[in-house]
């Protein structure tokens, strides 16, 4: 095998046949760590939530969130002009994939900025309830912050 290199002039160098050539040592390879995913990519589209007060609702990755209340809706009626459009806010339960509950207070009025939740991840923000023959029905959207 050779071991050793020296410059030899372009016009001398031979040609030498292929099952002359032994072995070309190949430095070994050691592995590299790669750490682990710790957190999950964020949506790249907004979820969004649609279900009944009281009703458990899934986002991502085990977590949910449960409207519990409707607390206050002076919202303007649909039939009527008003000068101001009113507020709208809702009590809720965010519950993590961990199973760690977070209380929120979810409020909209005209350019509510959305609430984050727990982690940074995630943004959530109130979109709009509609009263039913069963029960209020809760549109809210998650998406990344």
């Amino acid at each position: 095998p050779v071991s050793t290199v020296t410059s030899v002039p372009v016009s001398t160098v031979t040609s030498v046949p292929v099952s002359s050539v032994t072995s070309v040592p190949v430095p070994s390879v050691t592995s590299v760590p790669v750490p682990s995913a710790t957190s999950v990519p964020a949506p790249a589209d907004p979820i969004v939530l649609v279900g009944l007060v009281g009703q458990s609702l899934p986002v991502l990755d085990g977590a949910s969130v449960v409207v519990t209340a409707v607390t206050e809706d002076s919202r303007c009626p649909e039939d009527v002009v008003c000068v101001w459009e009113g507020e709208l806010r809702v009590s809720a339960v965010w519950t993590d994939s961990g199973g760690n509950q977070t209380p929120l207070d979810l409020y909209w009025a005209y350019h509510t900025d959305p609430t984050v939740l727990p982690g940074g991840t995630y943004q959530i923000r109130l979109d709009d309830v509609v009263q039913t023959d069963g029960g209020s029905v809760v549109f809210l959207t998650v998406f990344a912050v």
